[in-house]
């Protein structure tokens, strides 16, 4: 996840920036906050199963 947002800080600080370039690298770094956040509730919910989670 830090190398993507990198990218993203490195091309949006660029002289010119591709709105394309930009539009990817903060697709991905969506994409892997998403998959932090899915992994972090599978894993609570595996060790209170009895438990709900708030969504």
């Amino acid at each position: 996840m830090a190398e993507v947002a990198q990218d993203l800080h490195t091309e949006a600080t660029s002289g010119n920036p591709e709105p394309g370039r930009l539009r990817q690298f903060a697709t991905q770094l969506k994409d892997k906050l998403l998959e932090g956040t899915t992994s972090r509730r599978q894993h609570r919910a595996s060790r209170w199963p009895s438990r709900r989670l708030p969504r």
